[in-house]
């Protein structure tokens, strides 16, 4: 589970508390210029020094003495610089502002100060606070129902603390209350109904409780809401279909808890939704079609759940998904068209009754880092076309029903990190290339490693990048000529077929000339050399890459298929350099002799 850093303050906060502090010091200044030599009792806000000129500022006389009073209630054990010796704008974690035409403190913000006191009731005298951030600290107590009289409140963040009881249903009446965030404690009770109340919330964070009961279906009316996190709790019942009202929904999670029933179709309606995590629940039934209507959707979390039936083909036009995570469900079927996925780096089915082939097409996701399939029921062969996912950190295969053999293009995957794929009736060997992936299982296979048959490998006229290994698969050169020779040297038996892109066969251009003549055209080629031991058993697959380069257009100035002296010596000495091939240079010099 994926949890969000949801609180920011934003420039438009910081700056209404700047201005609040600007004019507390600029229309104050003479008046704390006049209580220099005046000597304040620590608890004395009316001194002139926490406060200048109180006589014009009762409002923030009172608010300093509410804070006084309930510092060390607050703080514990910790320690915190609240005097009437200091001017209240200097306090730790208090600003001061204008709410309507009265100066008060507008915010406290003590997140992470290690406060292990309680929350003290005083708090909601404090009638411009608007900003309350006392989260990630050790409270303990209950939250006071006071708080609900904070008429000015938008955030009120209490979470990661040591709080326990209910929440109060007081807390429904901050009309302005934008965020609350009350998570990672141990509050218990239903969710009030109460917050219902809260028109202007944009963020319900509740996670991490003890709460219990039902998902209030009046939480749909929070028409403004944009996160709703209520996961490991203890609640129960169906998913309200009534929350595909929160049409400005971007975050839904109700994971870790113990609703039942289906999915509601109706969420398919939320158009702003991009996170939805639903896992660890007992949810059953179908995965509904509607969920393909969520075209913003960019994470999908569903495991651990009951859900049965088939993969919705819709899933495939997600086309923001980057996580996908069905694992531990019932789900059947085969797996649906996903290829269109590019933005899709995690796709984890594990676990369930799916059947049929491996789609080759998942080869096509450019951005795939982890790929579980594991403990299904799938059929068929290892497609080839998953070594072409060059971001593949993790291959997880393990105990379907797959044969055959295991691809050789497996060992292009040069960031594979984990490889199971035990479990199967896997037949052949194992290719050398995947000898170095730190985590994988191939004792459990009983399969041997494969032996090395081509031993050399020149695609002329250029050298190829990397220079030739029986290890590495996936090499580049260029050329400017066509046809180019494609010469190997194999082991004793061995059989070698040339083949495209498409896995057509190539023929050779010109039988008379030594190694394989492929004609390259204007664009380039990828040639596949094959190679197969004479019992058929070991096949090793080579790919090379080649792109052409008119190096007539490089080295005739004039573009008139004329070299003249100088091109013709550049081309030598780039010969001599390596940057273009024998049969390259001596046609370009004939070019040069063609024309003198």
């Amino acid at each position: 589970m994926r949890v969000p850093k949801l609180r920011t303050y934003g420039p438009m906060m910081a700056a209404m508390v700047l201005m609040g502090a600007v004019a507390f010091s600029s229309s104050l200044a003479p008046a704390q210029a006049a209580t220099h030599s005046h000597t304040a009792s620590p608890s004395d806000c009316s001194s002139g020094v926490a406060v200048p000129d109180p006589a014009e500022n009762p409002g923030l006389v009172s608010d300093c003495e509410a804070l006084l009073a309930v510092r060390d209630t607050l703080a514990g054990r910790a320690t915190l610089n609240w005097s009437a010796e200091t001017r209240i704008d200097q306090w730790e974690g208090v600003g001061v502002g204008i709410v309507g035409e009265a100066v008060g403190v507008t915010m406290i913000d003590l997140e992470g100060r290690q406060l292990n006191g309680a929350l003290p009731a005083e708090l909601g005298e404090l009638s411009s606070l608007q900003y309350l951030f006392l989260g990630d600290n050790q409270l303990t107590g209950q939250i006071p129902a006071e708080l609900g009289r904070l008429p000015y409140l938008m955030y009120l963040t209490l979470n990661d603390n040591h709080l326990y009881g209910r929440i109060p249903t007081e807390l429904g009446a901050l009309s302005n209350l934008q965020g609350l965030h009350l998570n990672g404690n141990g509050l218990i009770g239903y969710i009030p109904v109460e917050l219902a109340q809260l028109s202007d919330l944009r963020n319900l964070v509740l996670y991490d409780n003890h709460l219990t009961g039902p998902i209030p279906t009046e939480l749909a009316d929070l028409v403004n809401l944009m996160v709703l996190h209520l996961s490991l709790n203890r609640l129960i019942g169906p998913i309200p279909s009534e929350l595909s009202r929160l049409s400005n929904l971007e975050w839904l999670d109700l994971s870790y808890n113990r609703l039942e029933g289906p999915i509601p179709a109706e969420l398919g309606g939320l158009a702003r939704l991009r996170i939805l995590y639903l896992s660890f629940n007992s949810l059953n039934g179908a995965l509904p079609a509607e969920l393909g209507a969520l075209s913003g959707l960019e994470e999908l979390v569903l495991h651990t759940n009951e859900l049965t039936g088939p993969l919705p083909d819709g899933l495939g036009g997600l086309i923001n998904l980057w996580l996908l995570d069905l694992d531990d469900n019932q789900v059947s079927g085969s797996i649906v068209e996903l290829s269109y996925l590019e933005s899709l780096e995690i796709l984890l089915l594990w676990k369930n009754l799916l059947s049929g082939p491996v789609p080759s097409e998942l080869g096509k996701l450019p951005n795939l880092r982890r790929l579980d399939l594991r403990e299904n029921q799938l059929t068929g062969l290892i497609p080839g076309e998953l070594g072409n996912i060059s971001t593949l950190r993790e291959l997880h295969l393990s105990d379907n029903r797959l044969t055959g053999r295991i691809p050789s293009g497996l060992g292009n995957l040069q960031n594979l990190e984990f490889l199971r794929l035990s479990g199967n009736e896997l037949t052949g060997c194992i290719p050398v290339t995947l000898r170095d992936v730190p985590q994988r299982d191939f004792a459990a296979l009983k399969l041997p490693f494969c032996p090395t048959l081509l031993t050399a490998l020149s695609v002329g006229p250029r050298p190829l990048d990397p220079e030739f290994a029986p290890e590495q698969t996936e090499y580049t050169t260029t050329s400017g000529i066509s046809p180019i020779t494609v010469a190997t040297t194999v082991k004793r038996g061995t059989a070698v077929l040339f083949r495209d892109e498409q896995g057509n066969e190539i023929p050779d251009m010109d039988t008379a000339q030594e190694g394989h003549q492929v004609e390259i055209g204007g664009k380039g080629a990828t040639i596949n050399v094959e190679a197969t031991s004479a019992d058929g058993r070991v096949v090793n697959t080579y790919t090379v890459k080649v792109k052409y380069e008119d190096l007539t257009g490089r080295y005739d100035a004039n573009n008139n298929g004329v070299i003249d002296r100088d091109e013709a010596l550049t081309a030598v000495a780039d010969y001599f350099a390596g940057a273009i091939g024998r049969d390259e240079v001596l046609i370009l010099i004939a070019l040069y002799f063609s024309s003198v």
